[in-house]
């Protein structure tokens, strides 16, 4: 807060106030609130890059003009389960072939999977634990 010439001054929003009684309601009110936290958002979460007025969501590649759209955007079911799957990248072994159109393919069994999820799913199950099994028996 600065006081310019009988004006408080919100240096977070670029507002000038005319009274201490409109600055403590400005402090305490929603677009403060929403600049405070865009700009929180903006430095904390590595996913966001900003420039100027554009923010960029690098998990989506998707551009947002405001802070409004981005929150909205961040807060969405898309972002959650694309920031999910991003961090939680799975690790195959070297039977798993991954090819460029997220196609997988198990060497072991024979079979593809379209994406790291079936894969997963597929690894975890009974044809392949049992695949796997026969071939450690006839590799001793």
């Amino acid at each position: 807060m600065e006081s310019h010439q009988n004006q408080f001054f919100c240096d977070t929003c670029q507002i000038a106030l005319n009274s201490k009684i409109q600055f403590d309601c400005h402090m305490t009110g929603q677009r403060h609130s929403r600049v405070v936290k865009s700009r929180r958002l903006s430095f904390s979460d590595p996913d966001i890059v900003v420039s100027k007025n554009e923010y960029k969501c690098i998990i989506c590649n998707m551009s947002f003009n405001g802070t409004v759209p981005l929150q909205d955007h961040v807060n969405g079911i898309i972002h959650f389960n694309k920031k999910t799957r991003h961090h939680n990248k799975i690790i195959f072994d070297d039977k798993i072939e991954i090819k460029s159109n997220n196609e997988y393919f198990c060497k072991t069994c024979g079979i593809s999977c379209s994406g790291d999820i079936p894969m997963q799913n597929h690894v975890n199950g009974i044809l392949h634990a049992k695949k796997t099994r026969n071939n450690s028996y006839t590799t001793q």
